[in-house]
């Protein structure tokens, strides 16, 4: 860029000395009725040397350091972007693990709950059973009990009924008969 603007400015200038050394040659000055001008070249030349000058050391580095900083700002919006596209990324990963996590503890907790009741379940079968068997057993025993009573009663169900019909027809000594099968039947029950 600096040698076209340089060239520019070289080439104008050349182009407006060549102008002005033609213009009194060939007669512009007396044509339009001027005297010709005294110094016009050389202020001419001045102020295109200070537009070297100033297109040298001002314009070109300011141009070059926009440009530049343009090009940082461009070059760093697109960094941005593009971390902004990754951490983007990485959130909707970050937030797809969370989710697939929460749904895996929902599992596991639905899964340990369903154990829980499955052993609560066998738990509770094998109480019912152990109750079960506990229940006949003392059934048993109570069918044993029952029936060790009824026998014992058996033993004195006769001597009270002939006891009861002595006295209800007023035949014998009241129980004297059966006084002595129910302490003999009592004395069988205790040695038992």
């Amino acid at each position: 860029m600096k040698s076209h603007s340089t060239l520019y400015i070289f080439v104008f200038a050349a182009i407006f000395t060549a102008v002005a050394l033609l213009l009194p040659v060939v007669g512009f000055w007396k044509a339009i009725g001027l005297e010709a001008p005294h110094g016009y070249l050389y202020q001419g030349l001045l102020f295109l040397g200070l537009l070297w000058i100033l297109q040298v050391f001002v314009f070109e580095p300011y141009i070059r350091t926009a440009e530049e900083r343009d090009a940082q700002t461009e070059g760093k919006r697109k960094w941005a972007q593009k971390n902004q596209l990754l951490s983007q990324e990485k959130w909707d990963m970050y937030q797809q693990r969370i989710s697939d996590a929460k749904l895996r503890a929902a599992k596991q907790r639905e899964e340990i709950i369903m154990q829980a009741e499955d052993e609560e379940k066998k738990s509770l079968d094998q109480a019912r059973e152990k109750a079960a068997g506990q229940l006949a057993k003392e059934k048993q025993q109570l069918e044993s009990d029952v029936a060790q009573v009824q026998s014992t009663l058996d033993q004195y169900i006769d001597p009270i009924q002939t006891l009861l019909v002595e006295r209800v027809l007023g035949h014998a000594q009241p129980g004297a008969s059966a006084r002595k099968n129910l302490s003999s039947n009592s004395n069988v029950t205790r040695a038992k």
